[in-house]
Formats: structure tokens, C-alpha cells, sequence
């Protein structure tokens, strides 16, 4: 009995630090969580509207499923903290079944912004950050900046 209550007490102790770190919002990403990885890690495609990332599998485990999502965009700059309601940004594909070591995968990004009211929307640039998660865990990131304007 005592031993058994010793290694729930170890494993507490142990698991302890991984909660935490999972648990935190300013959950790390990069390679030393999973070797996937966006390049480039940040495009400023000004007035475009599409761009393209690849997402790289740098370690030597195969991972999936992975989910593939954008947030909403965020103004910088001048309009820092706004954000443009009706900004809509696709990402495809919006999933990877399983990314084998050494393999990549082309990630397309369209903003659409044809439903955007300039009245809502302030001019400005916009970040918007697109991620590569494994469950609960971000796993790569990469930032697309966009500009915008009432007029385009």
C-alpha cells in the first residue's frame, strides 16, 4: 500500500512541470515540441490576397492528425488591437492526416474580403496567425500580414 501511494506521489511530482507548461498561454511552439515548422515564418502579402507556407516535418517521428487553422486577423500599428469582423481567411488543406519525417506540405492562404463593411474595418495591416496543432498543442506558427484599405 505505502508503495503504491510512493509512485502516485512520484508521478505527481513529475507530471507537475508538464501540466504547467501545458497548461500556460504562452504555450511554446517551434522545433523542440515536435520539429514541424512554417517557412516562411512570417509573409507580408500587402494588398494580395493569397499566399502560400510550407509546413515542414524537421524531426524523426511521423505526426498527425494535424489541424491547420487561422485566428482572427488583428490590427497593427495604428489600429493595434482592432480587428476587421468580416475578414475571412481560409486555409487549405485544414488538416494533414499524418506528416512523415522529411516530408512537407504546401498551405495555401486566401483572405477574402469581400464581405468586409468599410465602416467596420479600419485601414490598416492586419496579422493574421496561422497554426499547425497536434490535439491541444500548437506545434508551428507563421504570421501572414495583409494591408487593407476601404478602397481595395
Amino acid at each position: 500500500m505505502h508503495a503504491a501511494l510512493r509512485r502516485i506521489a512520484l508521478a505527481s511530482i513529475l507530471a507537475a512541470p508538464l501540466l504547467g507548461l501545458a497548461c500556460s498561454d504562452d504555450s511554446p511552439m517551434g522545433p523542440q515540441f515536435g520539429d514541424l515548422q512554417f517557412t516562411p515564418g512570417f509573409v507580408d502579402i500587402e494588398l494580395a490576397r493569397e499566399t502560400g507556407a510550407l509546413l515542414s516535418n524537421e524531426g524523426d517521428v511521423a505526426l498527425g492528425p494535424i489541424a491547420i487553422g487561422a485566428a482572427l486577423g488583428i490590427g497593427i500599428g495604428e489600429i493595434s488591437g482592432q480587428v476587421c469582423p468580416d475578414m475571412d481567411t481560409r486555409v487549405t488543406p485544414s488538416s494533414i492526416a499524418t506528416l512523415s519525417p522529411g516530408a512537407s506540405a504546401q498551405v495555401q492562404v486566401v483572405v477574402d474580403m469581400s464581405a468586409v463593411d468599410p465602416a467596420d474595418c479600419p485601414d490598416g495591416s492586419y496579422d493574421i496567425d496561422i497554426t499547425a496543432s497536434v490535439g491541444n498543442l500548437g506545434l508551428a506558427a507563421t504570421t501572414v500580414r495583409i494591408d487593407w484599405s476601404g478602397q481595395n
